[in-house]
Formats: structure tokens, C-alpha cells, sequence
């Protein structure tokens, strides 16, 4: 994450990642040891801000990937509850083809999409769900989120209902467990 905002769920400001002046040091560091592409998986309801990563990158020269998606619960923000699955899809496709906010960054990736601990949240299922129809008309990539590890089976069961192809998924901290 290169800037990432989960303070306001967990009540510790310590979950407010936003130092521009470190990240831009260390960017430069990565640049001049050959990193050239970083893939910034802050998402919507996540702190996702787009004019702080284009300062970065103006910055340091690194091109950064931006991605669309919701992350889980209890972090995912009120529009998850109030639209449905299809207008989901259909906002995530918006910002993977015309453009983040209105912006003209286009997210690149869908994700970090993940699921809860033990169980996969209804909400989170129709975020994967909507991820799904939105990689079937884009083709972006599809990046996922395990707590602790779990659940990763379950997650590419939910890929397979809707033939994503697996070469195009990405599961996250399967390490975990």
C-alpha cells in the first residue's frame, strides 16, 4: 500500500499510512536499486487517493499500478450494502476503463479483495462476486486478500463458478497459515 487509511475501523491512527516525504525516499531507493513497477493495492473505502500516488510517481520516476475493488468487512464502506452486485461490477469496470473518481487514472488491477477469517462474509461474497464479472469484461487482474492465510481454497472456488481464469489471480498471505 502506498498510502492506506484502515485508522477510523480499528481506532488506532497508527493504521494511517501517509508519510509522502518517507514513501518518496524509499521509492527513490527502490528505483535506483532497478525496481521500475509497484502494484498499490489500496482500493476503495481503503484511503485510496490518487493525487497522492501521481505525487509519488512524479517523484520518483516508478510507475505505479492502481487498483479498484473493496477490501473486507469490517473495512468495506456503506455503498457495498447499498448497490447491487451488477452495479458494483458495473463501477469497478467504470474505473478499470474510463478513470479512478472522474480521474483519468485508470485502476489496473482489481483487489486487494479479501475475505474474513473463518467464514466468507456475505458482503465480501458479493464483492468477489461483482471482482468476477468485472475481470470477465476487463480482463484485469484479480489480487485477493487471505486472513492469516484462510480461506484461499474457498476463494478460487468462487473464481471457478465464474470461469475466471486462475493465471489472472493473485492470492494474498497464503503464507499465514
Amino acid at each position: 500500500h502506498i498510502t492506506i487509511d484502515l485508522s477510523g475501523v480499528k481506532k488506532d491512527a497508527d493504521c494511517f499510512l501517509n508519510n509522502k516525504r518517507q514513501t518518496i525516499e524509499e521509492f527513490k531507493d527502490l528505483k535506483a536499486k532497478g525496481v521500475s513497477t509497484i502494484i498499490d493495492v489500496t482500493n476503495r473505502g481503503m484511503g485510496r487517493s490518487t493525487e497522492y500516488v501521481s505525487e509519488v510517481i512524479k517523484e520518483t520516476g516508478i510507475n505505479i499500478l492502481q487498483a479498484t475493488g473493496y477490501y473486507k468487512e469490517p473495512f468495506l464502506p456503506e455503498e457495498v450494502y447499498k448497490i447491487s452486485e451488477k452495479e458494483m461490477a458495473k463501477l469497478l469496470v467504470d474505473e478499470i476503463v474510463n478513470g479512478i473518481d472522474g480521474t483519468q487514472v485508470k485502476a489496473a488491477v482489481i483487489g486487494e479483495i479479501g475475505t474474513s477469517l473463518n467464514k466468507i462474509e456475505e458482503m465480501e461474497k458479493k464483492v468477489f462476486e461483482a471482482s468476477c464479472r468485472a475481470h470477465s469484461e476487463t480482463g484485469a487482474p484479480i489480487i485477493t486478500h487471505t486472513t492469516l492465510g484462510k480461506l484461499g481454497l474457498e476463494q478460487i472456488e468462487i473464481f471457478k463458478e465464474f470461469n475466471v481464469d486462475l493465471s489472472n489471480v493473485t492470492l494474498s498471505h497464503i503464507d499465514l497459515s
